[in-house]
């Protein structure tokens, strides 16, 4: 029990130093697009059966995001620049949330990059490339950066690597990291 009484002191120590950037989510785990609105999911799937009347509450959503940033900031001693949203969902909407309040990049899950590249381009072109890189997303708080996860690389940390004799899973673990620079 002692021990969970350092990890943000170690945390902080690591993000101070350089060695690591922290990054926050929304401060009770909503999805967001579906707090500013449960019609989100319409962008999807039209088929899907949703509330009725819609719930909207993007006022609540920004409240969520603003706790998170200020409880990160008193924690590890500086707000947070980037975000991880519960789920990885992102819409429009909540991007420019995100934005308005402060933070420069956003990460989220492979597969809405491939699903966005694929209705913008109509097929997945220089995958995996395209994973490794940084995009900018125009919002209506003005841009943000959004980066995706290597579901591959995440479910092996997330997942296997606990059962892995340590020094064996950094081995892994940096090798995977290899072979993705080399397609980027």
């Amino acid at each position: 029990m002692a021990l969970c009484g350092t990890v943000a002191g170690a945390y902080r120590a690591a993000a101070s130093s350089g060695q690591v950037e922290l990054s926050a989510s929304a401060h009770h785990h909503p999805i967001l697009p579906l707090l500013v609105d449960t019609d989100a999911p319409r962008g999807v799937s039209a088929a899907i059966a949703l509330p009725s009347p819609p719930f909207r509450a993007p006022e609540d959503a920004t409240a969520q995001v603003r706790r998170a940033r200020e409880s990160h900031a008193r924690r590890f001693g500086a707000p947070p620049r980037g975000a991880w949203p519960p789920e990885g969902a992102v819409r429009d909407a909540a991007l420019a949330i995100l934005a308005r309040e402060g933070f420069a990049w956003v990460a989220s899950d492979e597969a809405v990059l491939a699903r966005a590249l694929r209705a913008r381009d109509g097929d997945l072109r220089d995958w995996p490339a395209a994973l490794y890189r940084s995009y900018e997303v125009a919002t209506g708080a003005g841009p943000i950066r959004m980066l995706f996860r290597d579901r591959r690389i995440s479910d092996a940390i997330g997942f296997a690597f606990r059962h892995w004799d340590p020094k064996h899973a950094a081995e892994d673990f940096l090798d995977r990291v290899r072979r993705a620079a080399a397609t980027a």
